[in-house]
């Protein structure tokens, strides 16, 4: 019964080319550098936002872990708050809370919220417009308190604080007095008050300085600190737990245990990029900051420097100069045009091919049935190469294998073929597909073939004649299902 043998041609398919794919590069890149860096500065100031020494996000890790905390980007986020208690926080603005800002947050908070309370902890006059605009009595003076220790200053004093019958005691740093409401926290003898401005310098001895004041009005909760520094992350995370403990009763005393909108305010901080504070590590170190902070700011510096939005727009500027200068040159009006032409030649080039190695989980197959090999080949749908000719040549060795009991490799081969088409034929066909083979194979390097798809169809032609005389052919062949099974069911590699 014929066997019909299998031919099977895989073909390399690039999905996406390589020009779309270096288009979408670019297109991403610009995106990028439009977009500008995810953190083109960073806060260096009591802000929520800056995980440095000086910034506050210990407290507002804090301040989660027990209720609901939002870090207010924007005033017009207020719009938006519905809770039944609120607390909004300000400590020690580097930015100036304005009139109207202190007033839209006022307004915003008791439209929003059902009862509502303010923490200021603020060494300066920065806030004394948001506790203005609640109207309080109580104010920061942005003076400096102090004790007098052999005739010397120091701008560290002991501060003794109560909340709820319980006394904390903690070193303040740079604190202010406190005017106004009900006394929290005080700073006892012997006690020196330094006066801001331009009378700063001047040291006016008090026997007792409040710290800390509270006060109710129209409902509103009130509490000002004049140390915003007992919040900050280096007092937190100092391992004395005098100023968490303070800090969390504080939070306690003004929000309770029930349900609670914490706002801490982000905005009146100033920002910096990270390059330059690398830069001024020196500098920066006397404030406060620490080794963690050396390397978040080289992290920091790192990623910025990455970002396309840094090196992208001068690259192109580089690139822009180097083609101003390049098309003044005598050496342009030779380039140019080679290089025109290489391009166009690149992108208008024929599909490339290339040759398939075995996969191991799958492979794009186009299977043609050996009784149209022959038309499928003269035709040129199928594109043939070295290992299709070795192919061929194992088909036909196989084929007079069955029929003659010799194959193409045997020495007996033309002798024995010989007497069906003449020895003199036999010969030259044997000698000249074992010539082949051995180049085909990579066995010898000679001789050259050049266009293996004419040499390919050549020896397809004489091989028929050669089987016609042994009364068989390539589709009617005994041995082929023999020979596809040994090469693992396919003949032919070549790609289209």
């Amino acid at each position: 019964m014929p066997t019909e043998s299998k031919l099977v041609s895989h073909r390399e398919v690039r999905i996406v080319g390589l020009g779309l794919v270096l288009a979408l590069i670019l297109v991403g890149l610009l995106a990028l550098v439009e977009k500008g860096p995810v953190a083109p500065a960073v806060p260096i100031g009591p802000s929520p936002l800056n995980p440095l020494s000086l910034g506050t996000t210990s407290f507002y890790y804090m301040v989660r872990e027990r209720y609901r905390a939002h870090v207010l980007t924007k005033i017009e986020e207020l719009k938006d708050i519905s809770a039944s208690r609120c607390l909004f926080v300000e400590i020690s603005p580097e930015i100036p809370v304005g009139d109207s800002e202190a007033e839209a947050i006022a307004r915003y908070l008791k439209l929003g919220c059902g009862k509502v309370s303010l923490l200021v902890a603020d060494e300066e006059t920065t806030s004394n417009n948001l506790l203005k605009a609640f109207n309080t009595s109580v104010r920061i003076a942005g003076n400096r308190v102090g004790t007098i220790s052999n005739g010397t200053f120091s701008p560290y004093p002991l501060a003794i604080i109560t909340l709820a019958g319980r006394e904390h005691r903690v070193v303040l740093d740079l604190a202010s007095e406190v005017r106004g409401g009900s006394c929290l926290g005080y700073v006892s003898g012997p006690v020196a008050v330094q006066l801001p401005s331009s009378e700063r310098g001047r040291l006016v001895p008090r026997p007792e300085v409040c710290v800390m004041s509270e006060d109710i009005v129209q409902g509103v909760h009130v509490v000002a600190i004049g140390d915003g520094s007992i919040l900050l992350n280096q007092a937190l995370n100092s391992g004395r737990a005098v100023y968490r403990d303070l800090a969390s009763d504080l939070l306690n005393y003004m929000c309770g245990n029930g349900d609670c909108l914490v706002i801490i305010d982000s905005i009146h901080y100033k920002s910096e990029n990270p390059l330059k504070l690398l830069l001024s590590w020196g500098e920066s170190r006397s404030p406060g900051f620490s080794v963690t902070d050396l390397l978040y700011m080289t992290l920091a510096t790192a990623l910025s420097l990455l970002h396309p939005a840094f090196w992208l727009p001068p690259a192109f500027k580089f690139f822009d100069e180097f083609v101003r200068i390049a098309f003044y040159t005598a050496i342009a009006y030779l380039a140019i045009p080679i290089v025109s032409a290489y391009v166009v030649s690149f992108l208008t080039s024929p599909e490339r091919y290339s040759r398939d190695e075995p996969m191991a989980e799958q492979s794009e197959t186009e299977v043609f049935i050996a009784a149209d090999l022959r038309s499928s080949i003269e035709r040129g749908t199928v594109k043939l190469g070295p290992k299709d000719f070795v192919n061929l040549y194992s088909m036909v060795s196989a084929i007079t294998t069955s029929i003659l009991g010799v194959g193409l490799g045997d020495e007996s081969f033309p002798k024995i073929l010989g007497g069906y088409v003449g020895e003199e034929r036999a010969v030259s066909y044997w000698s000249f597909m074992n010539r082949i083979y051995r180049r085909a194979s990579g066995a010898s390097r000679t001789p050259i073939v050049v266009l293996w798809g004419r040499t390919t169809r050549r020896a397809l032609k004489w091989s028929e004649d050669v089987l016609s005389a042994l009364g068989v052919s390539l589709e009617e062949g005994v041995g082929i299902e023999r020979l596809a099974t040994a090469v693992g069911g396919s003949v032919g590699d070549s790609g289209i």
